[in-house]
């Protein structure tokens, strides 16, 4: 059985946003972590650098929301993967 402390199991691109879902950010049933301390993390398919981040937007039980990175930085990339980070605030 794989162990994990956090994972996100899927993510869509919708025309607004991009519309994360993951387990073990929100810890606790019926709270969520602020939105202002969460970041969505774009990098290509690959593995390579950084790409992008953006501020989320959304946050609801494991379903979280961010808005698109910038277009000239997914042009240039191609294939984009996300992840989530908690930032202190």
């Amino acid at each position: 059985m794989m162990r994990y402390t956090r994972l996100i199991y899927e993510s869509i691109s919708t025309s607004d946003d991009v519309v994360i879902f993951a387990k073990g950010i929100n810890h606790r049933q019926g709270t969520n972590n602020l939105v202002s301390g969460l970041r969505c993390i774009f990098s290509p398919a690959s593995g390579c650098a950084t790409v992008a981040l953006t501020s989320g937007s959304s946050s609801t039980q494991e379903v979280f929301r961010c808005p698109h990175p910038p277009s000239a930085n997914v042009s240039a990339a191609g294939s984009l993967s996300v992840s989530l980070a908690s930032v202190p605030g």
